[in-house]
């Protein structure tokens, strides 16, 4: 009888060593291949730098060099007036261009760096939501495209759980990326009540993301290339990469819903209530 019991107290133990030993196999597993899929992108991240700096570059050679060309000459005239004004409004882009470029690499290694100090807490967004429709209703109407705010009443009255300066990048991400896959209609920024959560959503008209592409909308380096995408607008495909990281770091989730030619909406919520206006004392007199 004690025999069994320490042949089977044996077996269980031999089993639960087989077990770990099972789980710490499929860990180490795990890494192995996130490892290889970081190393997959930061190659593909290479390629893709290396392609897109090279263009803006050679440009600006380009630009630099035809406008020296003209200063020898100190040509007059309207065409070479007309030359000067292209080579600048060129040049003006690749600048503006690079510094995108440079500018969503930052946002990158300050998100991989966890050198980012959260405070989620409750606050207003109604004051971020009004800057917002002011300063991408401009640049909607340059790309002759409407730009909407679409928000409850009393707005001013609900507080949202979360980093304000987070959430303002993340909506950056999602507008900026809603308006360079819109070649016409608009775009809507749109809050609603779900609850006690309020839902966040960035609306779009554009061509929608292919079925085939859908699963790797959220990946590092991802771009859709199409001849309908803005080509002075395109970026590296870190844009929504950085708009999913930035909502976790919001405790959310952020979802897309779209149709192939009927436009994308991308959303996620965040912990909402409902503020008590506060009755001002009198002063005495």
């Amino acid at each position: 009888m004690g025999r069994s019991r320490l042949v089977e107290g044996a077996f269980n133990v031999n089993k639960e060593l087989e077990l770990n030993l099972y789980r710490l196999l499929s860990e180490i597993t795990q890494k192995r291949d996130e490892a290889v899929a970081a190393n997959l992108a930061k190659s593909r991240f290479l390629a893709s730098v290396s392609h897109d700096l090279s263009q803006p570059m050679q440009a600006l050679t380009l630009n630099l060099n035809t406008l020296q060309k003209l200063l020898v000459r100190k040509a007059d005239g309207s065409d070479t007036q007309r030359l000067i004004e292209d080579n600048l409004a060129s040049l003006q882009h690749s600048v503006q261009y690079l510094n995108s470029m440079f500018e969503a690499l930052v946002n990158l290694s300050r998100l991989d760096g966890s050198v980012l100090t959260i405070a989620n807490e409750y606050q207003e967004i109604d004051t971020l939501f009004k800057n917002l429709e002011y300063e991408y209703l401009k640049i909607a109407q340059e790309e002759h495209l409407k730009f909407e705010l679409s928000v409850p009443q009393n707005f001013n009255q609900y507080q949202v759980k979360t980093d304000i300066h987070l959430l303002e990048r993340l909506l950056r991400n999602l507008i900026t990326n809603a308006i360079r896959y819109t070649p016409k209609g608009g775009i809507r920024l749109a809050a609603r009540l779900a609850g006690d959560s309020l839902d966040i959503r960035v609306v779009d008209t554009g061509w929608g993301v292919p079925v085939e592409m859908r699963a790797r909308i959220f990946e590092e380096f991802f771009q859709i290339r199409s001849p309908l995408v803005r080509e002075k607008n395109v970026g590296m495909g870190l844009g929504l990469f950085i708009a999913k990281r930035l909502c976790t770091l919001l405790d959310s989730s952020l979802r897309l819903s779209t149709h192939s030619g009927l436009g994308s909406t991308f959303y996620f919520r965040l912990p909402m209530k409902v503020v008590t206006s506060r009755r001002r004392l009198r002063r005495p007199l």
